[in-house]
This record gives C-alpha cells, structure tokens and sequence, in this order.
C-alpha cells in the first residue's frame, strides 16, 4: 500500500499543478483581455479628446472673429460720427466764409490771414 500511497500523492500533486497551471493560464487570458479593453477605452478617450478640442478650437475661432467684426463694426460707427461731425463743421465754416464774403466785410483771402496788430 505504500505504493499506491505515493502514486496517490503524485497523481493529486500533479492535478495541483495543472490546476495551478490553467489558473495561471486563464488569469493571464484575463489580463491580456483587460488590457486590450483599456486600450480600446483610452482610444476611445483620445479620439473623444482629439474631437473635442478640435470643436472648442472653432468655437475659440468663431467668437474671436465675432469679437473682431463687433469692434470693426464700433470703429466704423465711431469713424462715421467723427466724420459727420467734421462735415457738420465745415458746413458751419463755410456758412460762415459765405456770409462774410456776401455781406463785404472782407474777402476771402482776408479770411485765411492773420489778423494785423494796429498800434
């Protein structure tokens, strides 16, 4: 009996091993698949990533463009008055130049020279 007691132990240690073997086996085939779905979703994540940034890139571009054409738009209505304001006074100056010149006080050279100091 001695024998089959030894064959007994070989035969229960070697299903240890090939148990030990397969669990070894299957925990790194669930290793191997947890880290190719971890490649997938960090993939996943950089694409999204990518996309994302790309989008707020022309969102960034598209309110600076906004913010450009709303102070051109300013400048321009800021030109506009100054420009109406500047012909509203040469109106008035040659209002002025008119009046003079027909009601003879003085021509219209005498205008644009400077006045003389009588002693």
């Amino acid at each position: 009996m001695p024998d089959q007691n030894i064959i007994h132990y070989f035969v229960l240690g070697g299903i240890a091993a090939a148990a030990i073997i397969v669990w070894y086996v299957l925990k790194i085939r669930v290793i191997q698949k947890k880290l190719v779905q971890a490649e997938g979703e960090a993939a996943a994540i950089r694409k999204s990533s990518e996309e994302d940034a790309v989008r707020l890139k022309k969102e960034k571009e598209l309110e600076a463009k906004d913010d450009i054409f709303q102070w051109k738009v300013s400048a321009e209505k800021e030109i506009q008055a100054q420009r109406s304001k500047v012909a509203e006074m040469e109106r008035g100056i040659a209002e002025k130049e008119q009046f003079l010149f027909l009601s003879g006080r003085k021509s219209r050279v005498d205008l644009y020279r400077e006045p003389r100091i009588i002693d």
